[in-house]
């Protein structure tokens, strides 16, 4: 990625331990949804009270959907969020557990093997490992793999990112074609 950064991101780059602040800021700046990579976010994507709108419930819930960052371990990150609840009274338990997916090794041949298919399928594009903030399936893969990479080939346009697990969710009809030709790629030399 380097030889295509300006010679000034591209020095904060060279050292990011070094750098870290200024790293984060330019991420930041340059991809609003840095944050959510970067520590772990939590989204109410369910609540319950009373099944009638004149009726006080005896008990009303929300349940929290953990995107889990790789900077605190997953129970540390629990007790943060049972910490806040505590303030209010609230009682907050673990209603699905999955397995902490460790981190992929960007040097590994299932890693490699999947940038090499990202460089003939789409030319243009430079594969970089970054930590993908999508909840996933693949801790159902990692029970049998050691390496499980999370990759879509699809080229998502901003207007496309907003819509992701929203209203109208959508890819173009355009990309089929070379989802069709990745996964084929993929397939033929496994």
């Amino acid at each position: 990625m380097a030889p295509n950064m300006s010679k000034d991101i591209r020095d904060i780059f060279a050292d990011p331990d070094k750098n870290e602040k200024n790293v984060i800021e330019i991420l930041r700046d340059r991809n609003p949804s840095f944050i959510a990579m970067a520590k772990t976010t939590v989204a109410f994507t369910m609540a319950h009270g009373s099944n009638a709108s004149n009726v006080i419930p005896t008990e009303a819930y929300v349940i929290a959907n953990m995107r889990l960052s790789k900077h605190a371990t997953k129970e540390e990150n629990i007790k943060k969020i049972a910490d806040v609840a505590k303030k209010y009274d609230i009682d907050a338990e673990v209603v699905k557990d999955v397995l902490d997916v460790p981190v992929t090794d960007y040097r590994s041949k299932e890693y490699l093997f999947v940038e090499d298919v990202v460089r003939k399928i789409f030319p243009s594009v430079i594969p970089v490992p970054v930590v993908m903030n999508g909840g996933t399936d693949a801790h159902n893969f990692c029970k049998i793999c050691k390496n499980v990479v999370r990759f879509t080939p699809v080229i998502v346009t901003p207007e496309q990112e907003k819509t992701e697990h929203g209203i109208d969710e959508y890819i173009e009809i355009a990309a089929l074609p070379k989802i069709h030709d990745f996964i084929t790629e993929m397939l033929y030399h496994l």
